[in-house]
């Protein structure tokens, strides 16, 4: 088990391999000594989750504010925070994690295409739903656990937005 500092952050992180798999988590602070402790923490979380199989699960509430707390730092802080509000107005706060499926994602985009956005601007919004349920995924928080829903979302071309304004489904990439 190590701490380590990635360049982007001002966090520690520590990263540590059980049984071939490597686990990095932030410990969500600037110092080191309390990181210490928070890491001893976060690898008897991950024993735990590894020997008696829990996954821990949150609301996409909760996901979404670590998600923008994590880019504080960033020139694009404001606009998530401004993208966040959005998006909490039409996916529940308390949804939990698991539940926010493609057919949500796609729900969200309706929506907003129903309020006259433009694509580029649901994009951003779809950018900011996706990283908050990627870094939930990988600080260990469960999330479609369906293989088929996972299959479906990736292949449900949420980044084709139609360019016009009455279009009422999305357009799907064929597979290749």
């Amino acid at each position: 088990m190590s701490l380590i500092k990635r360049p982007n952050s001002r966090y520690w992180y520590v990263q540590l391999q059980i049984d071939n798999r490597t686990f990095v988590r932030s410990t969500r602070t600037t110092e080191r000594k309390t990181a210490l402790k928070i890491a001893d923490k976060i690898r008897a979380d991950i024993h735990q989750e590894i020997t008696f199989g829990e996954i821990k699960t949150t609301s996409f509430g909760e996901a979404l504010r670590r998600y923008v707390d994590g880019k504080r730092d960033t020139p694009n802080h404001a606009n998530l925070i401004s993208h966040e509000k959005t998006i909490l107005k039409i996916i529940s706060s308390t949804t939990r994690l698991d539940a926010v499926t493609t057919s949500v994602i796609e729900e969200y985009i309706r929506r907003r295409m129903i309020e006259g956005r433009k694509p580029q601007t649901i994009k951003h919004g779809v950018n900011c739903i996706v990283g908050a349920i990627k870094k939930a995924r990988k600080d260990g928080y469960a999330w479609l656990a369906d293989e088929e829903q996972t299959q479906g979302f990736a292949a449900s071309g949420i980044w084709n937005l139609p360019s016009g304004h009455g279009s009422s489904a999305l357009e799907t990439r064929s597979s290749c």
